[in-house]
């Protein structure tokens, strides 16, 4: 029922923008359409929390539209098996995403978005997050992040989690360039862990096949300061990743 009342929602928003309605061929042109599909050798959140020893897969579609953006994505589990609690829960999941992005060239950037992740049983985390930014040099871009977890499940907690930090962005070459994240982040407790400090560092080297088809690795290290709580370790966890890139 939450799932059909939030495509609706998400539905209606987009006929309300003009996108399914008869358009001129001048705003259709302000339409972008992304289908990614990437690869990861293990499932770990934003803030180092383990649901999964196992490697999965994550396709989705993103709708944009001046700004305004739609998405849906699905996890599929590859291989392995660790028996972890939660994973017939997460490596299942369908994630929903609405929101707006503002990129002042060279200025501001800011994101205001929500996402809903449907975990298939018993538990479902609505998401909603904020995230302010400012292009210091060309390629460096310094932001501060703001996201609140609602689960559905009493037994655990909602959560804020803070993050500050930088994107980077370098061209290599005509095709080849690189993007990376570096950033500290604050978990308040999320699905019932401690409170916990870290860091998390993400390099991502990117090919573009064509003008419309990117070819993407991954590389990323999350780490918590002096906690050993529920999936976390102290010698932090490594995730690398492949993934493709289809624009139109």
């Amino acid at each position: 029922m939450k799932k059909t009342l939030m495509l609706s929602l998400l539905l209606a928003g987009l006929s309300s923008a003009g996108i399914f309605s008869a358009t001129p061929a001048s705003a259709a042109s302000d339409v972008m359409v992304k289908v990614t599909a990437e690869g990861a050798s293990k499932y770990v959140d934003d803030v180092g929390i383990l649901f999964s020893e196992d490697s999965y897969a994550l396709g989705g579609v993103e709708v944009d539209y001046k700004g305004f953006y739609v998405g849906a994505q699905k996890m599929v589990p590859l291989f392995g098996g660790d028996g972890l609690e939660y994973k017939n829960d997460f490596r299942n999941e369908a994630i929903y995403s609405a929101g707006y992005r503002y990129d002042e060239k060279g200025g501001f950037v800011a994101e205001l978005g929500m996402r809903y992740h449907d975990l298939v049983q018993s538990l479902a985390i609505a998401e909603y997050s904020a995230k302010v930014g400012y292009h210091v040099t060309p390629g460096v871009t310094p932001f501060a992040k703001i996201t609140y977890h609602a689960n559905n499940d009493e037994a655990k907690e909602n959560a804020v989690l803070l993050f500050g930090g930088a994107d980077f962005y370098a061209k290599l070459s005509e095709k080849a360039s690189i993007n990376g994240t570096a950033m500290l982040f604050h978990n308040g407790g999320e699905l019932g862990s401690e409170a916990a400090y870290g860091y998390s560092l993400k390099i991502e080297p990117t090919y573009a096949v064509t003008e419309h088809v990117a070819l993407s690795a991954s590389l990323r290290y999350v780490n918590v300061f002096g906690k050993d709580v529920i999936g976390y370790e102290e010698n932090g966890q490594v995730v690398a990743g492949i993934g493709t890139k289809i624009t139109f």
